[in-house]
């Protein structure tokens, strides 16, 4: 279509055209002036379609000046072709419409936008015309769909650790659970009603009204968190006890949901219930009590199997046996793992015992029948010389005989309804034995040895659960970047066995184009894991498309700013870098992250000053850049927080200033070099036990390429 065709020009109207004339829209721009500067692409048309307005935003969207586009029919302008009949109808006169459809660019490139209609009427209340906001939602919808890809991840990993996932919509009443949260309460996989009352059925009367009690509090009162134990309705006769741990979410100051996971704690209620029955009978005996207390102190101190059995073996000799081993179980048969004795002449002799006869059936006899039926033994008066059928060979029988083993008992490990070992404890030469109250103690501190050395293993399938998923969070591999020398490092805080929201990522965009970025998630867990992916991808993306870090960061602050993901935010370090045969030139900006450093060859060190806002809390953000050339020797490194917030046993934080000497300490080291550097360094600050997940990305100039322009 020619501009003759078209009609008028500029902003305006031609007169008579569908009902909206040129002074209409030149009275609506008056009342509403904001349309012609808006940041949305604003088009309006009369009722037959032909476009009347056309601010500078559609412009920039649609690649059609204003002059061009008033007059022209607006289907001819930014329909698909072909496009069904219905489309075409739907966005030419339906005047109240909201919705997606594929549109096109003057240059032709089709694109996914977001259309809301809205009709325009004259003083009498007719309609003589259509206002349309068009959004491109192109990357966000790619970006969304791996974000829900991640989330898939993220929900089975849920499920492989048997935690169920639940959200409770305070307004409608509305409950959602997942299939493990199902099976948890004993419901067949869909069986779930989702309502808050079907929910509240399925909680154990005596323990109901206080749930309900609980969270009306944290409603009323706004609180982040919610932690509840409870019984449940179940089909099993014994109770059933799950923990819920939320949280809560607000919209416009109000709580209007809670998000949650649940988990089977039945083992650990009954082992509690136990304990203090024990604890209650038992007053009389004191010296029991410290030693069944010492040893929740110690199970409680560590997450690691092998230092649960050390411990148990510290508490049991010399004060409940003179001679101990655990035994455990594994597909190759039974293993002796740890063994003690109260007489340091004989201390060698276990351990050689163990060693000689522990693998395969236990160093003692009976220890195999405890492990396969679950049941203790009790050896009040032992004779090791009636043992001759059950020793494997003579000098088996000599070894037992040579321990003195006057008294003995062995009971079994189990935890989670699996026996999966044995502990045996021994009196030796005295004139002592054990009694049917030694056996109950002896099984009690079993039973808090089991649970103790279950959830350190179930800690670790979880730790490596989250490490898994770090690991995919992060590139499997640095790219090969000619010229350029780039290493990274992650390490995960020791502590804790969630997912991290530190990450880092190098890609091309070009030739000799590439984009560099370093970035530090709010949060830990399966959230932060899903933005994570989103701020991943959405970079790649916007890095695609965009021209500058500011375009680049202002897409993915958009795509945060969704309301799936609540108030969380991010930030980064985002470098744009061209590759040349003397160096690279690199654009640097930074979204309330800590600032780059440049290593100059001569031991130089820079902060970059280039500033930004933090991501996902505002609509708008301040990005600034700073551009800087990197030469052969020089250095540009990067990092998150957990760097300069590492903090000694004085509670004093490692800070820029000992990063700043560590840097300018080490001129002409390569990129792999500093890296370990600083995290030997930080590391070593923090006595190796980091309380954070730290990153370190450090990149520099190959010095084959200085070599080479020396000798031109």
């Amino acid at each position: 279509m020619s501009s003759g065709d078209r009609g008028g020009a500029g902003s305006g109207a031609g007169e008579g055209m569908g009902g909206l004339q040129r002074r209409d829209v030149q009275e609506l721009l008056k009342r509403m002036p904001g349309l012609e500067t808006l940041l949305h692409a604003v088009v309006i048309t009369d009722t037959d379609g032909v476009v009347t307005f056309w601010n500078d935003a559609a412009a920039r969207l649609l690649g059609w000046s204003p002059e061009e586009a008033v007059g022209a029919r607006l289907v001819d302008l930014i329909l698909l072709e072909p496009t069904p009949d219905e489309v075409v109808q739907r966005l030419q006169s339906d005047p109240e419409w909201s919705g997606e459809m594929a549109l096109r660019k003057r240059a032709g490139m089709a694109f996914l936008a977001r259309v809301h209609q809205v009709p325009l009427a004259d003083e009498l209340g007719a309609v003589n015309g259509i206002l349309r906001l068009v959004t491109d939602i192109t990357d966000v919808t790619w970006a969304r769909r791996q974000v829900l890809e991640q989330g898939e991840r993220a929900r089975r990993a849920l499920a492989a650790a048997h935690v169920g996932a639940w959200h409770l919509d305070i307004t409608t009443g509305l409950a959602t659970w997942d299939e493990t949260m199902e099976a948890l309460f004993g419901l067949e996989r869909g069986s779930f009603p989702g309502s808050r009352r079907s929910w509240l059925d399925l909680i154990h009367p005596e323990d109901r009204g206080w749930v309900i009690e609980e969270v009306r509090k944290a409603v009323a009162s706004g609180s982040r968190t919610l932690d509840i134990e409870h019984r449940i309705v179940h089909a099993a006769p014994d109770d059933t006890w799950v923990q819920c741990v939320g949280r809560t979410f607000t919209t416009g100051g109000e709580v209007t949901s809670i998000s949650g996971v649940a988990y089977d704690i039945t083992e650990r209620r009954h082992a509690d219930e136990e304990r203090a029955a024990f604890l209650r009978s038992e007053r009389a005996r004191r010296d029991r009590f410290t030693l069944l207390a010492e040893a929740s102190a110690a199970f409680a101190e560590s997450l690691d199997d092998e230092d649960v059995m050390a411990a148990v073996g510290k508490l049991a000799v010399p004060r409940l046996a003179d001679w101990f081993a655990i035994d455990l179980a594994d597909p190759a048969g039974i293993r002796t793992v740890a063994t003690a004795h109260s007489d340091p002449s004989r201390r060698e002799l276990v351990g050689y015992l163990g060693r000689r006869f522990g693998n395969g059936a236990g160093a003692v006899p009976d220890v195999v029948e405890v492990i396969r039926d679950g049941h203790p033994r009790l050896f009040e008066r032992l004779d090791v010389t009636a043992w001759p059928r059950v020793a494997r060979n003579p000098e088996h029988r000599a070894l037992l005989a040579a321990l003195g083993l006057h008294s003995l008992m062995i009971v079994p490990l189990t935890a989670s309804g699996r026996t999966f070992g044995a502990m045996t404890f021994a009196i030796g030469d005295s004139n002592l034995s054990y009694s049917t109250e030694d056996l109950d103690l002896a099984g009690d501190l079993a039973r808090r040895a089991a649970l103790s050395i279950d959830n350190a293993r179930l800690f670790a399938d979880r730790t490596h659960v989250a490490r898994v998923l770090q690991r995919s969070l992060l590139p499997p591999q640095l790219p090969d970047v000619p010229g350029v020398n780039i290493a990274a490092r992650y390490r995960a805080a020791v502590a804790d066995s969630d997912i991290g929201g530190d990450f880092y990522d190098v890609f091309q965009t070009g030739d000799d184009r590439w984009s560099v970025v370093l970035g530090d998630v709010s949060g830990k867990g399966t959230d932060a894991a899903v933005l994570t992916g989103l701020a991943r991808h959405t970079l790649r993306a916007a890095a695609m498309r965009a021209s500058g870090p500011v375009e680049v960061l202002s897409s993915l602050n958009h795509a945060i700013l969704a309301p799936e993901y609540g108030e969380r935010f991010v930030t980064l370090a985002y470098v744009q870098m061209v590759v040349r045969d003397d160096g690279a030139e690199l654009v640097v900006s930074s979204a309330g992250h800590p600032n780059p450093m440049i290593v100059r060859s001569d031991g130089t060190v820079v902060a970059m000053k280039a500033v930004g806002a933090i991501l996902g809390l505002f609509d708008d953000v301040h990005i600034e850049h700073e551009v800087v050339e990197l030469h052969p020797g020089d250095l540009l490194v990067l990092y998150t927080d957990g760097v300069l917030e590492a903090r000694d046993r004085s509670g004093e934080f490692f800070g820029e200033g000992r990063l700043h000497d560590l840097l300018s300490g080490a001129p002409g080291r390569s990129p792999v070099e500093v890296v370990e550097r600083i995290d030997t360094a930080v590391m070593a600050f923090q006595d190796g036990n980091p309380r954070d997940d730290i990153a370190i990305l450090a990149l520099g100039i190959d010095r084959d390429i200085a070599a080479a322009l020396a000798q031109e």
